[in-house]
C-alpha cells in the first residue's frame, strides 16, 4: 500500500486536535538575506498549524522541519497567508537518508484538500494559484517509509488570471470562495498543479544548503 488516504490523514490529525483551532506562530528571522524557518510544533492537525507569514508574488522563503513515518507526529501544517492573488512554486525534498515526502494542499477555509503530490523519491514539486485576497493555504508534509528531516522552498510568482492548467480565462482577484474545486468535491479559490523539477529548477534562486 503505497499512502495513507486522506480520509485518515484527517480523522487522526482532527482526532488528536479536538475541538480547538489556532497556530503557532515565530519571531521574524534577521532581514539579511531570505527567511530561514525551523517548524514549531505542536502543527500536527489543519486546525492548528504551524503560521510561518504573509507571502505575496516577491517571496523567496525557507522552512525546515522534520516528520516521522511511524510516532506520533506524523504530518507537519505549515500554513501561509497570500495578501493578494498570487502564484506560488514549491519544492519539499527529504534531507535524510531514503527519506520519501509526500505534499498535500490544503484550503483550511474551505476544508478540502486541493493537491496530492505523493510520487516516489526525495523531492516533490508543485505550484498554488491563489486567486483570493488574505487567503490561506497550507502545506500539509508527511514521511513515507522512514523518518526524515525536510526543507521547503516556496517562491511567489506574479498573479497572471488565467488558470494554470488549462490556460483558460481567470478566475480573477475579486472571486469568491466558490471558485475553484477541491480534491474530494469541495470548492476553494485556490489551485493546486504538478510542476516540473527542470521548471522549478530554472525559475528558482539558487538553494541553500541544508540545515543540520
Amino acid at each position: 500500500m503505497r499512502r495513507p488516504t486522506l480520509a485518515a490523514l484527517f480523522a487522526s490529525a482532527l482526532a488528536a486536535a479536538g475541538c480547538g483551532h489556532g497556530h503557532t506562530s515565530h519571531v521574524p528571522p534577521p532581514p539579511a538575506g531570505p527567511p530561514v524557518y525551523d517548524e514549531l510544533e505542536p502543527n500536527d492537525s489543519p486546525l492548528h498549524p504551524d503560521f510561518i507569514g504573509f507571502v505575496d508574488r516577491f517571496t523567496l522563503l525557507y522552512v525546515y522541519g522534520h516528520v516521522q513515518a511511524f510516532g506520533f507526529d506524523l504530518y507537519d501544517h505549515i500554513e501561509f497567508e497570500s495578501v493578494a492573488p498570487a502564484t506560488y512554486d514549491f519544492r519539499v525534498r527529504a534531507l535524510s537518508a531514503f527519506g520519501d515526502v509526500d505534499v498535500f494542499v490544503y484550503d483550511p477555509l474551505a476544508g478540502v484538500i486541493v493537491g496530492e503530490y505523493t510520487a516516489s523519491g526525495p523531492s516533490e514539486y508543485g505550484r498554488v494559484v491563489v486567486h483570493q485576497h488574505g487567503r490561506p493555504f497550507q502545506l500539509i508534509v508527511s514521511a513515507y517509509g522512514y523518518d526524515t528531516r525536510w526543507e521547503l522552498e516556496l517562491v511567489g510568482r506574479p498573479y497572471t488570471g488565467y488558470l494554470a492548467a488549462t490556460g483558460g480565462p481567470g478566475l480573477g482577484p475579486d472571486a469568491d470562495d466558490s471558485a475553484g474545486a477541491g480534491e474530494d468535491g469541495g470548492l476553494s479559490p485556490i489551485e493546486a498543479h504538478p510542476l516540473r523539477p527542470e521548471d522549478f529548477e530554472a525559475l528558482a534562486p539558487p538553494s541553500l544548503d541544508p540545515v543540520d
